[in-house]
């Protein structure tokens, strides 16, 4: 990795994670987000069922599901971290009353495609935490850190949760142990993933900045002299 995508990549963590102890001066990256996002809210965003019916049940029903995952509050980070990373996941799941959103970065999934472009199979890591364990002396083997490895198919869904941090590179088998596997009763994977700037059928999607990185760079360099 060049030490200018390795600079860009600081940049950008520190801008979508809010992190004010970044070591950049310029704004550009800042200032070109905030653009893209007024773009895309002054153009809204369009939901389009398979199967639509009449009067404003499906109105109703996007609206109850957005309050439910506190949409507005989240859809500056989605948008920040899309435009910047190139490409992230939706990942829905149903609950006793509604469906719970998900959004993935691009590091936290592996996505599978058939040769027709179907969607076959997404693994998904990511970590979450759980209620101390530990009693008053603060002594005990349970952490408060868990990770979890969901395997996703059309036909079932599989969990898996660990103590330990997982990734895509571990060659751990994956135990019998704190692993569940459950019907997908949807019958298809209830994911979308979606691409910034996708370029020919089969490709990923691009950052808006990895192309500009030497040119960031060189601005923020220009900045920091200009201060100095």
């Amino acid at each position: 990795m060049s030490d200018s995508k390795s600079a860009l990549d600081s940049i950008l963590k520190s801008v979508v994670s809010r992190d004010g102890g970044g070591s950049a001066d310029t704004m550009l990256v800042n200032a070109h987000l905030a653009q893209m996002k007024m773009f895309g809210i002054r153009q809204g965003v369009e939901f389009y069922p398979d199967q639509d019916n009449f009067g404003t049940q499906r109105f109703d029903f996007v609206q109850q599901v957005i309050r439910f995952n506190k949409l507005d509050a989240r859809l500056d980070s989605i948008w920040d971290r899309f435009l910047s990373f190139g490409k992230g996941l939706f990942y829905i799941r149903p609950t006793k009353k509604t469906y719970r959103l998900y959004w993935f970065d691009k590091d936290a999934y592996r996505s599978y495609y058939s040769a027709d472009g179907e969607l076959e199979e997404v693994i998904i890591i990511y970590p979450y935490k759980v209620k101390s364990n530990r009693g008053f002396s603060g002594v005990g083997l349970s952490t408060d850190k868990r990770s979890m490895r969901l395997r996703i198919t059309a036909t079932e869904i599989e969990e898996y949760h660990s103590e330990q941090e997982l990734n895509f590179d571990s060659t751990l088998e994956f135990a019998t142990l704190g692993k569940k596997t459950v019907i997908n009763t949807m019958q298809f994977i209830p994911c979308v993933e979606v691409f910034n700037n996708p370029d020919a059928f089969g490709t990923e999607g691009s950052g808006e900045f990895e192309w500009l990185s030497n040119q960031i760079i060189a601005h923020d360099e220009m900045v920091k002299n200009i201060r100095a």
